[in-house]
């Protein structure tokens, strides 16, 4: 009968055992469960700023689209507290490699989000948008006055009428093409449709065409055009139009006075240096032309003028000038002397006036802003 204690002592015993086992176990478990738990959160901070690091190299890319003079910047997102996530970018310049002809910028993004960071490197190259390059029309061009272009060739994706009034400068030497001088070296009438010089096609016989060599249209089979001369699609417009620059004051009862815009970048357009110009985006009234007319004077930085519609450019005996870009999503007619140091695209064109282009050899070291494509070249990083 003495045992009995004794048992009762070890069954006690064993159930403190059994308890602190218990408690050891739910510890660990606890623990598990918030290790396991900072993993999980540790992870997804560490998504969330890669996250960050991709969103601010896209808005260099933004900045540098809108502004490829500014080959040196630095932005940063607000984060409120600690735990937010949040990106800081900074880019120079950079060489673009042996032979690039485009200007590049190197890159670094740093994105985090609370403890957690996450760094990328790129080289962005700074290359044209394929519209506009060069002479463009989308459709057919009539020359019923004297068209001298230099430094490009004319890409029609109509018929051209009027060979004889265009001019590819160069004199007796063949003139180069200095825009998609890959494909033509040199300078010529590219067209979808037929070439017409003084009434007749050139290619339209066995001996025709012997005058303008270098021209190629439907005669001549896949002359490779067809891509060169779609209009801007919607992406670009769209992108155009936020970067743009309100017209104000230089825009009236349908004339928008090329003289009266600002001669160089406005305060608030964002950007560095002003060399690359900045947008402006005019719309004519409803089945009329937008009108452009006036002089802007030597110094003044280019103008990517887009018109939503057709234009008029000039007017007669009075000359209408300016550097930079000329988009016209419609017709466009050239009424008066016109110069334009820079591309030009249009629907169609006729010219009833002289018109002067003039492609600078080193256009593509220098992007007009708007109408610079960010290129990845290179990206180190997560």
């Amino acid at each position: 009968m003495r045992a009995a204690p004794s048992q009762r002592g070890y069954a006690l015993l064993a159930a403190l055992v059994v308890t602190a086992l218990a408690a050891v176990f739910a510890a660990a478990a606890v623990a598990a469960v918030s290790a396991r738990q900072s993993i999980v959160g540790a992870d997804v901070a560490n998504v969330r700023a890669q996250a960050a690091a991709r969103q601010g190299l896209a808005r260099a890319c933004l900045e540098l689209r809108r502004h490829p003079a500014a080959l040196e910047g630095l932005l940063s997102s607000s984060a409120v507290s600690a735990d937010e996530v949040a990106w800081r970018v900074s880019w120079v310049a950079a060489g673009s490699g042996a032979g690039a002809p485009w200007p590049a910028a190197a890159v670094q993004v740093e994105g985090s989000c609370g403890a957690a960071r996450r760094i990328l490197s790129a080289v962005l190259q700074l290359r044209a948008e394929p519209v506009p390059q060069g002479l463009v029309a989308a459709a057919d061009v009539e020359l019923q006055a004297p068209l001298l272009v230099s430094g490009s060739g004319l890409y029609s994706g109509g018929c051209l009428r009027g060979r004889e009034w265009l001019e590819l400068e160069g004199g007796t030497i063949p003139a180069g093409d200095g825009v998609h001088g890959d494909v033509w070296p040199l300078a010529g009438v590219h067209a979808l449709g037929g070439v017409w010089s003084a009434g007749e096609e050139i290619h339209a016989g066995p001996q025709a065409g012997w005058e303008y060599p270098h021209d190629t249209d439907m005669h001549t089979g896949d002359n490779g055009v067809s891509p060169l001369v779609a209009p801007p699609d919607a992406s670009l417009l769209v992108a155009l139009r936020d970067a743009a620059v309100a017209p104000g004051a230089a825009l009236q009862d349908g004339v928008l006075d090329l003289a009266r815009l600002p001669l160089s970048r406005p305060l608030g357009a964002g950007g560095g240096p002003g060399d690359d110009g900045y947008v402006v985006v005019a719309t004519p009234a409803q089945d009329a032309e937008l009108r452009l007319v006036g002089t802007r004077p030597l110094g003044a930085c280019p103008v990517v003028l887009v018109v939503q519609g057709a234009a008029a450019l000039g007017e007669p005996g009075v000359p209408t000038t300016f550097n930079g870009a000329l988009l016209v999503l419609g017709s466009l007619h050239v009424c008066g002397p016109s110069t334009l140091r820079g591309h030009l695209f249009a629907r169609d064109l006729l010219v009833s006036a002289p018109l002067s282009l003039e492609i600078a050899g080193d256009w593509r070291t220098r992007p007009l802003a708007g109408l610079a494509s960010p290129v990845l070249i290179s990206l180190d990083g997560p």
